[in-house]
């Protein structure tokens, strides 16, 4: 019996790791667009109270 090894990766395999990446990016994208929101709104409450 034979083992055939393989070198390359499958298509299912790289869609699944596209599909995991864009997830990730996703994510830390509204994570910044949180942070940043956050950000302006606390320096305009610091600008208010001087």
């Amino acid at each position: 019996m034979h083992i055939k090894k393989w070198k390359w990766f499958t298509l299912v395999e790289l869609i699944v790791v596209m599909v995991i990446l864009a997830v990730l990016a996703i994510i830390a994208f509204l994570a910044y667009t949180n942070y940043s929101t956050t950000a302006r709104d606390s320096t305009r409450i610091s600008d208010l109270s001087n």
